[in-house]
């Protein structure tokens, strides 16, 4: 899946759900997510090797952990990324939504 911040297109989100985030693995072996920016920097957020699995009644939350840490702030702790995943049993089989 790709899919683009909310605010002025600035950065892109490749993620993969069980499979390598980026087909061509130029980023490495297992990455779930990784962070693009529009000046073609990238950014691995999170890793689906190491993630963790959180499930409600008709929601589950995806959590990549390892990601790069950061350089200048959050006291360069790993990256990682939270992905909420809502059920909605009136999507047909194959379809997708991303918000």
């Amino acid at each position: 899946f790709q899919t683009k911040d909310n605010k002025e297109n600035v950065y892109s989100y490749d993620i993969g759900i069980c499979v390598n985030a980026d087909p061509q693995k130029k980023f490495g072996e297992n990455v779930g997510v990784v962070l693009k920016d529009k000046d073609h920097r990238h950014w691995i957020i999170g890793y689906y090797n190491n993630s963790q699995l959180i499930e409600g009644t008709d929601w589950l939350i995806l959590e990549y952990l390892d990601g790069e840490p950061y350089r200048t702030h959050c006291a360069q702790e790993s990256r990682k990324a939270k992905i909420m995943i809502k059920c909605d049993r009136n999507v047909k089989p194959g379809v997708s939504y991303l918000a």
